[in-house]
């Protein structure tokens, strides 16, 4: 017998869902109306801003949420065969900030507004299709994702769009 056994761990309560059911009908649910156009709105007026170039950072940032959503989503299998449309959107969005960067101009190209506006659609289309656990899974797996890049772990090679949803990780 060991003169010393090992140390127990603390306790510390998880937290309960006092109805699991009904967590799981909503999970399993469709994005409602009400809040895919709570959703679809800042994407519009993101676009919306970087068309005219006078949305700024702000715009460039929600832009850079839809995407990076999108393409969770797209990697979920929700309209996973428009990826190729949601990485041009990312590459124009990229080529914005190296544009803006160099010369800080916020000027889209006919091709990256092109991109763009594809990209918005096509994640609008994910909405009316994905269910809201889906949807928290993808936004969680961004902000997780993000948070890793601005702790320095992010592969060499990477594109990295920080959006707002940036220091949200939880």
């Amino acid at each position: 017998m060991p003169a010393s056994s090992k140390p127990r761990k603390a306790y510390r309560p998880r937290p309960v869902d006092v109805d699991p059911t009904q967590l799981a009908i909503a999970r399993a649910a469709l994005v409602p109306p009400p809040q895919r156009a709570t959703l679809v709105r800042p994407v519009q007026q993101a676009l919306d801003g970087l068309r005219t170039a006078t949305g700024g950072w702000p715009a460039w940032r929600g832009m850079a949420d839809a995407m990076n959503v999108a393409e969770r989503l797209a990697l979920a299998g929700i309209a996973s065969d428009r990826m190729p449309e949601i990485q041009l959107a990312q590459d124009a969005l990229q080529a914005l900030h190296a544009r803006h960067a160099t010369t800080g101009s916020w000027t889209l190209r006919a091709e990256e507004l092109r991109a763009l506006d594809d990209g918005a659609f096509f994640h609008r289309v994910q909405l009316e299709h994905c269910t809201q656990g889906e949807l928290h899974d993808a936004i969680q797996a961004v902000q997780r994702r993000v948070a890793q890049a601005l702790a320095g772990n992010a592969p060499r090679d990477a594109r990295v769009c920080i959006g707002q949803l940036g220091g949200q990780a939880g």
